[in-house]
């Protein structure tokens, strides 16, 4: 019973995880066309002609969410996807204290994502920042390929967690498991 329960789960999460890479790519197509009509209304205009900016790219103006406010919009929506989205960490376990684990990881770094090739091959090399985050170890926790007892400092590991990671500093484990990344 519990099995079938699991491969429901599973089969959910999997559904939709491909819904959402369905809408990313979606949205990419819909910017890649919008682009290509832009290119067509103004053939003499060049991206990086006519745009009066400082040396980095950016207009120098921030809008009330932080963030530059001249970036593009395809910039603001992979962002929005990745605060609105990631709820699993990889990191080191820098402290371990009771049902409390402390995990340095890398993130994202928002601020530097323009920086970055958005293509869906690039995704995996984005501009990352170091982050800890307080982990929550409670009852429902699952482990994967090691045990409570286990877990050390220093020790590399990947966490899914209740919560979505940008939002919170403070994670709750669903899910810790031992990893072999770099």
């Amino acid at each position: 019973m519990q099995e079938q329960n699991m491969k429901k789960i599973l089969w959910g999460v999997s559904a939709v995880l491909m819904i959402l890479v369905a809408v990313i790519i979606f949205q990419q197509m819909t910017l890649l066309k919008l682009k290509k009509n832009f290119q067509q209304v103004f053939p003499d205009m060049d991206d990086a002609e006519n745009v009066s900016s400082p040396e980095d790219g950016t207009s120098g103006q921030i809008g009330p969410d932080g963030y530059d406010i001249a970036e593009p919009s395809e910039v603001k929506t992979v962002r929005n996807n990745i605060i609105n989205q990631t709820n699993i960490i990889k990191g080191v376990i820098t402290k371990k204290e009771g049902d409390a684990l402390w995990v340095e990881a890398d993130v994202v770094d928002l601020r530097n994502l323009a920086k970055g090739d958005l293509s869906p091959e690039g995704m995996k090399n984005l501009p990352t920042v170091k982050k800890t985050f307080e982990v929550a170890i409670n009852g429902k926790t699952e482990f994967e390929s090691i045990t409570k007892d286990e877990l050390a400092k220093d020790m590399k590991v990947g966490v899914f967690a209740e919560e979505l990671v940008y939002k919170v500093e403070k994670l709750t484990a669903l899910k810790i498991g031992k990893s072999d990344e770099e």
